[in-house]
């Protein structure tokens, strides 16, 4: 409790001095309040840098683990080649690559499961093949699959739920019905049909698709313009006879030798878009590029005959032409297949 110093009978000098003995106590009282106050923000930092570095600690623990279970799950598959459930369950969840094609992963797992099933599909066939083989086959399988699937995204070909169920009807046609189908993928390969359709019947869908689609992608269409655009480039500068150029750019080996001589033919004999645009040339006149299921064609025709009622024959055209053809998707594929990087983990020659 504070004394009013105005009350007490003292000197004017005295009062003084205790006014200052007072004011310094309590001076010294805000003091260590304020001290205390600034006290409470340094412990909440030195509390929260103890929990980090607990996070911190617990963190590089955990990483620690899953870094030593993922490596002992490596040894147990790729050393040990173990068969373990448990591992094999685990495999479903980790990604452990059995081949990486291009950078897209063929999983361990999915590569075991498939082995799995040939080897029942093996046993009951009584066909005698090595797990050694077997595991060799499907990893070659999963392989080009792996490449029909990075090209299909390269070239933008998709194959839809739609194309893999009208797959799976032109078989069990042939089998006598869906449920025949299903019963005998059952027996033969211990599959349900989900199983069937994601290994088997996909990978043949999107593989003829592929073949069927290749020609009107855009990276074949980039491939065949550069021919055609060098062949018209070729031809307009006039420095070569439209024989010498057929010698030598004319995929069509029966008539590039002969400077791409077709002879004489009437209608009905060439494909329409081919004799569409033959029948338009007047005798000397060579067409622009024309578009058949072949690829790109250049016209020249050199004689007409008019169709003969006397002798009753049709109209006729003499003819040479020069044929750019459309790639071949086998040659695309091998040609793709070999400049790509394919590492593989397992079934090592």
């Amino acid at each position: 409790m504070m004394t009013d110093l105005s009350k007490l009978d003292f000197s004017d000098e005295t009062k003084d001095e205790a006014r200052t003995l007072i004011g310094a106590e309590t001076t010294k009282e805000e003091s260590k309040s304020s001290g205390a106050l600034s006290n409470e923000p340094r412990k909440r930092v030195n509390w929260f840098c103890r929990v980090d570095r607990r996070i911190w600690l617990i963190a590089l623990c955990a990483i620690v683990l899953i870094v030593c279970f993922v490596g002992i799950m490596s040894l147990s598959v790729y050393r040990l080649h173990s068969e373990n459930k448990f591992v094999l369950a685990t495999l479903r969840i980790l990604r452990l690559p059995a081949a990486i094609v291009d950078g897209k992963i063929v999983r361990y797992y999915d590569w075991q499961k498939e082995v799995e099933a040939v080897m029942y599909f093996s046993e009951k066939k009584l066909s005698g093949a090595t797990k050694a083989d077997v595991e060799k086959e499907v990893l070659t399988k999963l392989i080009h699959e792996a490449i029909y699937k990075n090209l299909a995204k390269k070239l933008k070909i998709s194959v839809s739920e739609e194309d893999v169920e009208s797959y799976v009807n032109k078989i069990a046609d042939q089998l006598g019905g869906k449920d025949k189908l299903a019963a005998n993928v059952k027996d033969s390969f211990n599959w349900d049909m989900d199983a069937f359709k994601e290994h088997i019947v996909f990978s043949q869908a999107l593989g003829e698709t592929l073949e069927k689609e290749f020609n009107q992608s855009a990276a074949t269409k980039e491939i065949i313009s550069k021919k055609t655009d060098a062949l018209m480039e070729e031809w307009q500068k006039g420095d070569k006879s439209f024989e010498q150029l057929a010698i030598e750019w004319s995929d069509d080996t029966a008539t590039a030798k002969n400077g791409g001589d077709l002879g004489w033919f009437p209608r009905g004999v060439m494909i329409k878009e081919f004799e569409d645009a033959a029948f338009a040339l007047s005798p000397g006149q060579v067409s622009g590029l024309v578009e058949t299921e072949y690829g790109f064609h250049l016209i020249k025709v050199e004689e007409k005959k008019p169709a003969d009622e006397k002798t009753k024959s049709a109209e006729q055209v003499k003819a040479r032409h020069i044929l750019i053809k459309f790639p071949k998707f086998s040659e695309y594929l091998s040609d793709y297949a070999d400049k790509i990087k394919i590492h593989k983990f397992v079934a090592l020659d």
